[in-house]
């Protein structure tokens, strides 16, 4: 496995949970044993926190994204925000509208 910052390696290591029998579950609930919560903090790329998301989704990874009401890297009230709040909130992020 390789050790780097990239999507790739990302998906080794949730394809590595996977398949280590390790289950997602939502942020917020009471951790089971085997129980994993991903917590992203959306600090600079909407586009790149949509990547994770649509990988995180192809290999059934449950995740919780917080977003940053005000920045500077990021607008949430732009087309590119809303794009991105409408993917998270169907794909089940947890995100609120």
């Amino acid at each position: 496995m390789s050790c780097d910052f990239s999507l790739a390696h990302y998906r080794e290591l949730l394809q590595a949970a996977k398949d280590g029998g390790y289950r997602w579950t939502a942020f917020g609930q009471e951790p089971q044993p085997g129980d994993l919560i991903l917590r992203h903090d959306v600090d600079l790329s909407l586009e790149a926190a949509l990547q994770m998301a649509e990988l995180e989704a192809e290999l059934g990874a449950r995740a919780t994204y917080f977003l940053m009401t005000q920045s500077v890297f990021y607008n949430l009230g732009s087309s590119e925000g809303r794009r991105a709040r409408g993917s998270a909130c169907r794909r089940g992020a947890g995100g609120r509208r």
